[in-house]
């Protein structure tokens, strides 16, 4: 409802308009006593204080509301913590111009009229940055407790009038922030005028207090967010606020903002349009401009028969542009139309224009660059026009100096090696009927340096001055408040760096945070953590203030675990602007407050950035929009084509919200994903053209998991596989219905979407529903055009459920789509066929797939969008399969590896992802001793971590061991994989009772050698949870004897080995138990080795080994550690600890008992344990790794 002093435009020339728009209003008196208004609004403090904080207050509160019945009550009491209220009130989009008013009154504090700095502020900034206080305001208003009211705009701070400081005010503000248009006005009480471009008018109490003009950054230094001088739309979100160093109170009531400028519906084309070619490489136009509420023109082209494409927008009101990316003898076709936000006119009248040919060479561009790194490669390349020939000569020195010919460079490029000093080159380019010449192109060379910096004020002189090559390096350790500031010009060959000393081993938290500007700069190897105290800035950004946004700029091997404010504020971590920038094997875990993680800002052109291999971890559920993991783009930008590129990246348990990846602008491509354990979806929520291709959706039965949500046109979902889904959103693929005629963040019919060659398996609820969210937020607009064809559909178990649902009124295509063990859903047959695509759960993959003989082998029909690989990256055949996998590819290597935790992240983190912790794992682990029946059995203990599914081969070889010179073998070993309350999860005996195959391309994978066809060995392949588990070995005959025992990580990509226990037999003809182990990683870790035997007895064995030594040997044989009596080593207090850091039960002082603590590199070792002086019995050898 708007507020009764809401004003009525008249503009001087009406076009054709609809009502000026509610954007926000509220009286408060829905709102419950007590509590904050509900909306998608940010608070600072999140739960309010003694001192600070917001609640609605009326009459009966204590102190009671003078402002009548319900009102909101702002406070800040201390000087300590900053309270702000913030809100977008258009959601995502920015608009030029709005109104706003309000009532307000001082609160309860005492007045001071010396005291200016008890007061609290209001201002109006842009939506979709996450901006501090300093960023927020184009203005800020500052409504003093002493009755000032002060307006701080571009030309400082000033007083502006006086409010009643017993009474109730109010205040309105008319505010424009186009950068070249005036708004015309008219209200009965406040008069009529014209608002400038960025300015404002206050009036206080219906008195106008002035206008004044817009900052363009308030704050470069601390707060360069935002230049409100850079684009027309910067008004999208709301703020009351009170900073840190003061105090405050307000009570505010009637909050209403509105359109200050109609909406438009039409805009009256442009016409007359012309074309004349000025020249071979330019061609010129000029139109009418018969609109006057336009926000720009688009010139769009085409040349012979192809679509009209933009290729240029100018401001409002032009009415000429020059294209100069034409070339000679060439042929185009011009149109030209007016736009304002989503509304664009018809287009002008078209004209055809074709450019002379071009006879003497005529150089258009000339590229080199300024500068490069020594020893480097430059290029400086023409581009010309002119008849055929042309023929090409580089010259060193001034330009038309001859003297000095470079021999052999005779091309367009000129290409100059291993540079070491400056050189000034220039071409030149000829033909039969004359010549052209370049400008000299002068390149200066740089000697590279590289420097370990150690404070703070180090970092800041080192960065002050950079060049191509340059490497800055922090030394390791902790670093407080570290803001890193990188801009300059690398190149790509030598691109400027800053990073760590030795990789995750530079620690900075506090105000720490890195803007990253220039072109070709890197920012590696640092790990963000603690607790943030810095502004609400993002906490990477691809931008450095004035220095401007980054191209070509990289982040790469970067942490960002935990690191959040206190109070809960909001909080982006990594922000990109710019062009060709890229975040890449990065892992970015607990981001626990609302914010996006990676957010995209999208600008006039498209970006072409790539968000690759990175890990997302662990966020909560913050129950309400603004949590996305990453976003691309804004809604009021997402017309515009960004061309990103996601993929390659790792999502587990990430529940901040249902778009766990948010997409907001067209052309962007999502592949090769894995969503592990996630309750969201990836939501095309605004924008067209996009491809999500070969993701992994694997719900794990997680409540609140999803797939993915189409909204908007032309977008294509092909060759994903979900899996145990819960229906977020209610399929796993939702296509959804549009509203008549929306703004920009409004939902979009999904016209066109292209469904194929996806897999379903037991997902709950729909797979496919079209027409999702018909009758909801007056979506009537039913998709049309919908393609759906080759999917596979199928349960485990038969429901009477539907598969999928189409709304009357849509129009769906489907073709060729197979389904199991349910309805299909629609009244129609056509387009489905019933049959069981024979899908086995693949242990190395972790998910279901078909088998060779299933009916989705060769049944495709050919579709309408090209489809050439695979969910696994493998070709497809000329008589493709259904569903998302080739099954001819299952029998060879990944071509494309599915996103886990060993290829992504960075590269120090250990797939625990614990900092601190070495990138060293346990990848297998046998033990070779005596077995017999009883207590006298075989026993290797292995401990699986991690928060997802892992599937270990576990082997027993008796009779294979022969081949290996053992003898007294045994002969019919069984083995037997149990859970920590002794459940059996696998058993086998005799591998090729099993599925063989799968055993014998598992050894094949983790290495070992193959089971000999036809012996009695035995093999599993157990998919396990985290835990502890045993795998046991016992003689089917009865019969004892010396057996290997081996335990081998199949997936180490998901969950990890923590340890290894092997509980065997030392007797008078086996002296020695063996156990043996793998380390896998690229650094050493420690390791705690026991040989328990003594302890044993208080476990109730009674024939424990009553004096054990052990060996640890490398794969060279090479003792590298002994130990008979643990206490006797030097370091006992140390293994003390660690027995208890990683909760292994305690040895006894002064027993025999054996202990080693050991630092282990990457490789084969072996543990031999034996009783001293001939003593025989039980032992149990172990083997843990330390977490650092």
């Amino acid at each position: 409802m708007l507020h009764a002093r809401t004003l009525l435009i008249l503009l001087l020339v009406a076009p054709a308009w609809s009502f000026a728009q509610s954007y926000y209003s509220n009286t408060f008196e829905s709102d419950a006593v007590g509590a904050k208004p509900a909306g998608d609004f940010t608070y600072s403090p999140s739960a309010n204080s003694s001192t600070n904080g917001f609640t609605v207050v009326d009459s009966s509160s204590s102190p009671a509301n003078p402002l009548g019945t319900r009102s909101f009550y702002l406070f800040d009491r201390s000087n300590g913590d900053p309270t702000h209220w913030r809100g977008p009130f258009s959601e995502d989009v920015n608009v030029s111009n709005v109104r706003v008013d309000f009532d307000f009154r001082r609160g309860f504090l005492p007045v001071d009229a010396a005291d200016t700095d008890t007061r609290f502020h209001f201002a109006v900034g842009r939506a979709g940055n996450t901006l501090n206080n300093s960023d927020f305001r184009p203005f800020e208003i500052r409504l003093v407790n002493n009755g000032d009211l002060i307006v701080n705009s571009v030309t400082g701070s000033s007083s502006a009038g006086t409010h009643l400081t017993e009474a109730v005010n109010h205040l309105t503000v008319l505010a424009n922030s186009h950068d070249t248009l005036a708004v015309a006005y008219t209200d009965a009480t406040l008069g009529s005028g014209s608002l400038a471009a960025n300015t404002l008018k206050v009036f206080l109490n219906n008195v106008d207090l002035g206008t004044f003009t817009f900052h363009q950054t308030p704050d470069p230094a601390n707060a360069p967010q935002v230049n409100f001088y850079a684009q027309n739309d910067d008004l999208g979100q709301f703020a009351f606020y009170q900073d840190t160093s003061r105090q405050g109170e307000l009570l505010i009531d009637n909050l209403s903002i509105v359109s200050l400028t109609e909406v438009p519906t039409t805009i009256v084309a442009p016409t007359t349009l012309t074309a004349v070619a000025s020249g071979p490489a330019q061609i010129d136009l000029t139109w009418q401009d018969n609109a006057d509420n336009e926000l720009s023109y688009v010139i769009e082209r085409h040349s012979g028969s192809g679509t009209f494409v933009a290729v240029a927008e100018q401001a409002a009101n032009a009415t000429a542009y020059s294209d100069k990316s034409v070339s000679d003898n060439s042929t185009y076709t011009y149109q030209v139309r007016a736009k304002a936000g989503a509304v664009s006119s018809e287009p002008s009248n078209s004209v055809m224009v074709t450019t002379p040919v071009q006879v003497l060479p005529l150089i258009t561009s000339v590229t080199a660059p300024l500068t490069v790194a020594a020893g480097e490669t430059a290029q400086v390349t023409i581009s010309a026009l002119g008849q055929a020939p042309l023929t090409y000569q580089w010259y060193q020195g001034a330009s038309g100096d001859v003297s000095a010919p470079i021999s052999g460079a005779t091309a367009a490029m000129l290409s100059l090696p291993n540079l070491a000093a400056g050189i000034s080159v220039w071409g030149r380019v000829s033909n039969a009927s004359g010549i052209d010449d370049t400008d000299t192109k002068s390149i200066d060379v740089r000697i590279p340096g590289s420097v370990v910096v150690q404070t703070a004020a180090e970092l800041d002189a080192a960065l002050a001055s950079t060049g191509p090559g340059d490497v800055i390096l922090l030394a390791n350790g902790t670093w407080d408040d570290a803001v890193i500031r990188l801009s300059g010009v690398g190149t790509a060959a030598s691109p400027i760096t800053v990073g760590a000393v030795t990789p995750g081993k530079v620690i900075l938290t506090g105000n720490s945070r890195a803007q990253i500007g220039g072109s070709y700069t890197v920012l590696r190897d640092l790990i963000f953590t603690g607790t943030y105290t810095g502004n609400a800035h993002e906490i990477i950004q691809f931008r450095n203030g004035s220095a401007g946004p980054a191209n070509n700029a990289r982040v790469t091997n970067v942490s960002i675990i935990d690191y959040i404010p206190a109070n809960g504020a909001d909080t982006d971590w990594v922000a990109f602007f710019g062009t060709n920038n890229r975040l890449d094997n990065s892992f970015l875990s607990g981001h626990d407050v609302i914010g996006v993680t990676v957010v995209v800002d999208v600008g006039g052109e498209p970006n072409n950035h790539l968000i690759d291999h990175n890990h997302f971890a662990d966020r909560i559920n913050g129950g309400a929009n603004g949590w996305e993991t990453i976003r691309v783009g804004v809604s009021s930008a997402s017309m515009q084509d960004s061309l990103t590129v996601v993929e390659h990246n790792l999502f587990t348990r990430i529940d901040g919200e249902i778009e766990i990846i948010s997409n907001k602008s067209g052309g962007n491509i999502y592949r090769y994903n894995t969503f592990l354990d996630c309750s969201g979806t990836l939501t095309l929520r605004h924008g067209n053209g996009c491809r999500v291709d070969s993701n992994l959706f694997l719900g794990r039965s997680r409540e609140g998991s999803g797939g993915v949500r189409i909204i908007g046109e032309d977008h294509v979902v092909v060759n994903n596989h979900f899996e145990d889904t819960r229906g977020r959103d209610g399929a796993a693929i939702t296509v959804y219905t549009g509203a008549d005629d929306g703004p920009l963040n409004e939902y979009f019919a999904a016209h066109r979407a292209y469904i194929a060659h996806n897999t379903f398996v037991n997902v709950t609820g729909l797979a496919i529903d079209i027409g999702t969210g018909l009758g909801s937020r007056d979506r009537t607009i039913l998709p049309t055009g919908v393609v759906v064809t080759n999917n596979v559909m199928t349960r485990s178990t038969t429901n009477p459920g539907g598969f999928v649902n189409e709304q009357t009124g849509a129009t769906a295509t489907w073709t060729n789509n197979l389904y199991n063990n349910g309805a299909i859903g629609l009244s129609s047959p056509t387009g489905f066929s019933e049959a069981d695509p024979l899908m086995r759960f693949d242990p190395i993959r972790i998910y279901s797939v078909p088998t060779t003989t299933s009916p989705v082998v060769g049944a495709a029909v050919a579709g309408t969008v090209s489809i050439p690989l695979d969910l696994d990256g493998s070709t497809r055949d000329s008589s493709p399969d259904l569903g998302a996998i080739e099954v001819s590819g299952l029998a060879t290597a990944l071509a494309v590896a599915m996103a886990t935790t060993a290829n992504t992240g960075p590269a120090y983190l250990n797939s625990n992802r614990t900092v601190g912790t070495p990138d060293a794992s346990l990848v297998n682990s046998s033990v070779r001793a005596v077995s017999g029946n009883g207590d006298a059995i075989l026993i290797n203990g292995f401990v699986v971590g991690g928060s997802d599914l892992k599937s270990i081969l576990v082997r027993t070889v008796g009779p294979g061991l022969t081949a290996f010179g053992v003898s007294d073998v045994m002969a019919q070993p069984a083995v037997t994989v149990f859970d920590r309350n002794n459940n059996e999860i696998a058993a086998n005996s005799g591998w090729e009772n099993g599925d063989a195959t799968s055993i014998i391309s598992t050894s094949a994978l983790v290495g070992a050698f193959p089971l000999v066809a036809g012996s009695a060995d035995s093999a599993v392949i157990a998919t396990v949870a985290p835990g502890p588990y045993t795998a046991q070995v016992s003689p089917v005959d009865g019969q004892g004897g010396s057996i290997l025992v081996e335990v081998y990580d199949a997936t180490p990509g998901s969950g990890f080995l923590l340890n290894q226990s092997a509980r065997g037999e030392i007797t008078a003809n086996q002296t020695v138990l063996i156990a043996g182990f793998v380390v896998s990683g690229t650094a050493s870790r420690r390791a705690l080795i026991r040989c328990v035997g003594p302890e044993l007895a208080n476990f109730g064995v009674t024939a424990a080994l009553g004096d054990p030594e052990l060996k640890v040997f490398n794969s060279a044989a090479t003792e590298i550690s002994a130990n008979d009596n643990w206490s006797s080593n030097a370091n006992a207090a140390t293994i003390v600890q660690a027995s208890s850091d990683l909760g292994a039960f305690p040895l006894t002082a002064g027993s025999n008992d054996a202990a080693v603590l050991i630092e282990l590199s990457p490789g084969a070792y072996t543990v031999h344990a034996r009783g001293n002086d001939g003593t025989v019995g039980t032992v149990l050898l172990e083997v843990y790794f330390l977490t650092n």
